[in-house]
C-alpha cells in the first residue's frame, strides 16, 4: 500500500507562502484535527494525493489555492457529531476567515469546490478543482494505516459497533466510489490498490 510521507508532505508546503501561512492557522485553529478519521493525518494524506494528481494530470490552474482548499476541506469536521453540511459550512468558514486575515476573500468557484466534497454527493462536480477534491478524498484507504486510520477512525465515527459489519461496509463503499472515479490519476491508483485492499479485508476477517 502507499506511504503518507509526511516530511516530503511539509516540503511541498512550505514551497507554498500561502499555504504555510494557512498550515499554521490549521494547527493552531482546527477544532478537528484528532478526529478518529477526519484529523491531520487524513488532511496530510490529502495533500499528497492531491499533489500527486496535480503533477500527473497536466493541472494548469492556481496549485497554491488547491492545496490551500485541501487544507481546508475538512477544517473544524465535527467527526461524525453533525452532518457533512454542516461540516463543509464550517470548511468554508474557517477558509474564509484565514483568507481575510491575509487580506483575501473566498471566491464562489472556492466554495463550489469544497461542496462537491460534501457526502452524500449533491449532483455532479462543477469544476476540476472540485472533481480532483472529491476523487482524492475517495483514496484515503490507498494508505497503509488503512487499519487505524481508515478502518477504526470511520468506525468509530460512524458509530458502527460491530467490527465485521465495519469492514464489509468499508470494503463495498471504496468498490463502489471506484466505479466513479474519472481523473486518469485516482482511476490507476485505485485499480493499483484495489486487490491489495480485498486480501487486506479477507485476513482481518479471518482475525475476529
Amino acid at each position: 500500500m502507499k506511504k503518507i510521507s509526511q516530511f516530503e508532505t511539509l516540503k511541498i508546503i512550505n514551497h507554498y507562502p500561502l499555504l504555510q501561512k494557512g498550515f499554521a492557522y490549521f494547527i493552531n485553529h482546527n477544532t478537528g484535527i484528532s478526529n478518529p478519521y477526519h484529523n491531520i493525518t487524513h488532511t496530510m494524506a490529502m495533500l499528497q494525493l492531491v499533489n500527486e494528481c496535480i503533477a500527473e494530470s497536466g493541472y494548469n490552474g492556481d496549485r497554491e489555492k488547491l492545496l490551500l482548499l485541501t487544507l481546508f476541506h475538512d477544517y473544524n469536521h465535527s467527526g461524525g457529531k453533525y452532518s457533512d453540511d454542516t461540516n463543509v459550512e464550517n470548511a468554508i468558514s474557517g477558509l474564509e476567515h484565514f483568507l481575510k486575515e491575509n487580506g483575501l476573500t473566498l471566491t464562489k468557484e472556492q466554495s463550489e469546490a469544497l461542496w462537491d466534497t460534501c457526502f452524500p454527493y449533491k449532483g455532479e462536480t462543477k469544476s476540476i478543482e472540485g472533481r480532483i477534491l472529491r476523487e482524492c478524498d475517495n483514496l484515503q484507504w490507498t494508505f497503509d494505516d488503512f487499519f487505524t486510520q481508515t478502518l477504526i477512525g470511520l468506525k468509530t465515527e460512524l458509530n458502527v459497533s460491530i467490527f465485521e459489519t465495519a469492514i464489509r461496509r468499508e470494503l463495498e463503499f471504496v468498490e463502489e466510489s471506484a466505479k466513479h472515479l474519472t481523473l486518469k490519476y485516482t482511476t490507476t491508483v485505485a485499480q493499483q490498490y484495489l486487490p491489495e485492499l480485498r486480501d487486506y479485508c479477507d485476513e482481518l476477517l479471518k482475525t475476529i
